[in-house]
Order: C-alpha cells, then structure tokens, then sequence
C-alpha cells in the first residue's frame, strides 16, 4: 500500500493504468467508490485490485468467463442471473461489457435470435437494478452503438427498446453520448455513450 508523506491513503497509488481508463470512461472518480461496488464483466478485476486496501470500498468482480489465473478474484456469474440478494451493492459498474456482450447472441439464421438479445437485454438491466440499494447508481460505458453490420443494428435496436421499457417504468436514466468514430477506409461508424440508471 502506498501512502503519501502525511500517511494518508491515495488511491491514485493504487490503481494501474487501465483501472483509470475504466473509471473515467464510466464517468467516474476514485473517490465516488464507496461501499459495496459491483463490476460487472470485471475481466482481470484490475478496478478491485487498486481498491483492495480502501478500508470503506469493497469491490466484487464477476465475468462470464473466468481466466484460471482469477478464479480467486472474479466470480463467474451470467448478468441474467446474478446470485447475489436484493440491493446488495451501492453501485454497479460494467466497462465495455454491459449490453453490447449479447451480440454474440444474434444468428441471422438462427429464428428468434433477435428477441433473445431483447430479452437478455431486459433481464440484464432488471437484474442490475434489482441488486443496487435504493439511491445506487449503475454505470455502463462505453455502450458502441452502431449500424454496419445487421448485428450492430440488431443489438443497437434492442437497446433502444428495453431505454424505452425502462422510461415507461418510470426508472430514471441518463444515456450520454460520450465518443463517435468513423474509419476513413471502410466508412465504417459507430458511436459510443454511458448509460447511467439511478435508482
């Protein structure tokens, strides 16, 4: 642990690189972690690494697939279905994962494939919501929505879709377009933005 010449604990000491990369695009600091976290599609769990001697946070790292080497650090667990009670957590984060992963679930020649993304889609957000304590936020970033291949355009669709379910719900998001590119070779496009749901 690093600590600073008046021995006060810095975080900013403690996180590699990456974790930082990650925090800020979720639009975040070091210090708005606080209390039980939840990282969802953690990967190597580089954000409870740095956070592991922060006495006031506990960061829990899960993935649906779990590299041997962090079977100790990441639980392996499906968004659907998380296994954890009723607002567990006081914030989830999900960087680059949360819900573009169900684009491997489209098959243009698989019927039914496009409702399945939907509803993964639906029971992931249910899920994330259910867990968070009331007053918690959850933070996905960067969401890449983009129309250049049909399961771009599918996935996008679906997101779309379950943003409106959540506003008829009366669940008060943010959907914030933070990055857009264009590949002057191919033309190729998408944009990217942070979802924000506070509950």
């Amino acid at each position: 642990m690093h600590e600073s010449s008046d021995n006060v604990f810095n975080i900013e000491d403690e996180l590699s690189s990456d974790a930082k990369y990650q925090i800020e695009t979720l639009g975040l600091t070091a210090n708005d972690f606080v209390g039980e976290v939840l990282d969802i599609g953690a990967g190597d769990a580089e954000i409870a690494k740095g956070f592991k001697n922060k006495k006031d946070v506990r960061v829990v790292s899960v993935d649906s697939v779990v590299e041997p080497e962090n079977t100790e650090l990441v639980l392996q667990q499906d968004v659907r279905n998380l296994q954890f009670k009723d607002n567990a957590f006081d914030m989830v984060i999900s960087h680059a994962s949360m819900p573009h992963i169900f684009i491997t679930e489209y098959d243009s020649d698989q019927p039914g494939s496009e409702s399945h993304v939907l509803e993964s889609i639906r029971q992931a957000f249910s899920e994330m919501i259910r867990i968070v304590k009331p007053g918690g936020k959850i933070y996905c970033a960067p969401i890449r929505i983009a129309h250049n291949y049909p399961a771009e355009t599918i996935v996008a669709n679906a997101i779309k879709k379950n943003l409106e379910l959540l506003r008829e719900q009366g669940v008060t998001f943010s959907f914030t377009k933070i990055d857009s590119y264009t590949d002057i070779n191919t033309q190729e496009s998408y944009e990217m933005y942070r979802l924000v749901i506070k509950k």
